[in-house]
């Protein structure tokens, strides 16, 4: 049987598009990932995407994963469009 890896959090993030797209950019690394919603949890009555949701990988994938998250995610988040008055 195979031996079950130990997941740790990597961060929270303000929703869960937030989270999911952290976990492509992890997963095109070959990093997994998993979401959990926090406070309602899974099964929870109403809408549980708008609340923060905390990333987990893998105890021996953390130190890569911290270090793409704190490059990649950082520059999407600054790909804001730029305008400039008239």
């Amino acid at each position: 049987m195979p031996q079950r890896q130990k997941i740790v959090p990597l961060d929270t993030f303000n929703n869960e598009m937030e989270a999911q797209m952290m976990a492509q950019i992890l997963e095109e690394y070959g990093i997994p990932a998993v979401i959990q919603p926090m406070g309602g949890g899974y099964g929870a009555l109403g809408v549980t995407q708008f609340i923060p949701h905390r990333l987990f990988v893998p105890e021996e994938d953390f130190d890569r994963a911290k270090e793409i998250a704190d490059t990649d995610y950082r520059e999407i988040n600054s790909d804001s469009p730029e305008t400039s008055a008239p």
